[in-house]
């Protein structure tokens, strides 16, 4: 991480920086982005009307249809819907956390 740049809450780690926390004995919170919805699967727009209730109704269907599909996620990982913000507005997508 570049000197003066303070890692936000939701930051994924470099490997460099989970090679030096697990030497350590710290486990590092890792998120892969699925997005809002299924690649290629239309998706609320930011500024469109209703949109947090409407996204975060396809992100929670999303999440729901991962689960259907590949069962509970193991111990250690999680399903999350995350809320980003962005010079255009807040969004919403689905990630997974796990422990590295």
């Amino acid at each position: 991480m570049r000197k003066g740049l303070a890692r936000s809450r939701g930051a994924v780690l470099s490997g460099g920086d989970r090679r030096r926390n697990r030497k350590r004995g710290v486990m590092s919170k890792v998120l892969v982005y699925l997005g809002p919805t299924p690649a290629d699967e239309p998706c609320a727009q930011v500024g469109d009307p209703d949109y947090a209730n409407k996204a975060l109704a396809e992100c929670r269907a999303y999440v729901e249809a991962i689960r259907k599909a590949v069962g509970e996620e193991p111990e250690g990982a999680s399903l999350r819907v995350k809320r980003e913000i962005h010079e255009f507005g807040t969004y919403y997508q689905v990630v997974v956390r796990h422990e590295a």
